[in-house]
C-alpha cells in the first residue's frame, strides 16, 4: 500500500487539488447559480464569444454592452476559452480551472526538485489558494488567473528546454511566456522578471559560464 501511494503521488496531489477547488467553488455546482463578479458581466463574455473570430483581423468594437464598452478582442489564452466554453461555464469555472492547472504545474516543478507531497501541497496553497488569488474572484480579474497558470507552466518547462536543448520545449516555454504577456501585462512583467532570473540561473547551473555551441 505504501509503495502504491509513493508511485502515484502526482495523481494523489491532482485529486487533492481538484477536491479543494470543488470545495472552494462548490456553490457553482448548484444548478442555476452564476458566479457574481464586477468586471466580467455575462453579456460581456457573450460579446467576446461572438467577436473572437474577428480577432484574427485585430477587431475593435466600441459599443457599450451591459456596462462595458471600448473593448479590444485579441488572440489570447482567455479569449480562446471564452470562445470555446459555454458562457455560463466560463463565468463559473474559469477562475477555478486556471488555479487547478497552475497548481498541477507547480506540483510537477516541486516534485522534480525532490520535494515530497506535503511540501508540494503547502507550496500550491501558498502560491495559488491564499490571498488575492481568491479575494479577486469578486472583482473577476480573470486575466490574472490566466497569467498565473501560464507562469506556472513556464516555470516547469524552462528547465526542460535548457537541459534537453529541445526545440519543442523551447517553443512551449516561449508560447507560455508570450501568452502570459498578452493576459495581464502589469502582473506578467513582474512575474517575468523572476522567471527570467530563474532561466538564467538554470542555464548557468546546467551549462556553466562557457560558450554554448549552436
Amino acid at each position: 500500500m505504501v509503495n502504491l501511494l509513493k508511485n502515484n503521488l502526482v495523481a494523489i496531489a491532482a485529486i487533492l487539488i481538484v477536491a479543494f477547488a470543488l470545495l472552494i467553488f462548490h456553490a457553482m455546482l448548484i444548478p442555476g447559480n452564476l458566479l457574481f463578479s464586477t468586471d466580467d458581466p455575462l453579456g460581456n463574455i457573450v460579446q467576446g464569444k461572438l467577436h473572437f473570430p474577428d480577432a484574427f483581423l485585430g477587431f475593435w468594437f466600441d459599443t457599450p454592452f451591459f456596462g462595458s464598452g471600448a473593448k479590444l478582442t485579441s488572440l489570447s489564452w482567455n479569449s480562446f476559452w471564452i470562445y470555446l466554453l459555454p458562457a455560463v461555464v466560463f463565468k463559473n469555472w474559469f477562475h477555478a480551472l486556471n488555479l487547478v492547472f497552475a497548481s498541477f504545474f507547480l506540483v510537477l516543478f516541486l516534485r522534480e526538485r525532490g520535494l515530497g507531497l506535503p511540501a508540494q501541497i503547502l507550496g500550491v496553497l501558498t502560491a495559488f489558494w491564499l490571498g488575492s488569488n481568491l479575494t479577486l474572484v469578486y472583482a473577476s480579474h480573470y486575466l490574472k488567473y490566466s497569467t498565473m497558470l501560464l507562469a506556472a507552466c513556464a516555470l516547469w518547462t524552462i528547465p526542460r528546454a535548457i537541459r534537453r536543448r529541445s526545440l519543442a520545449w523551447s517553443i512551449i516555454t516561449g508560447s507560455a511566456l508570450g501568452l502570459m504577456m498578452l493576459e495581464q501585462q502589469d502582473v506578467a512583467i513582474f512575474i517575468g522578471i523572476f522567471l527570467g532570473a530563474f532561466a538564467l540561473f538554470e542555464f548557468i547551473r546546467f551549462e556553466g559560464l562557457k560558450p554554448v555551441p549552436f
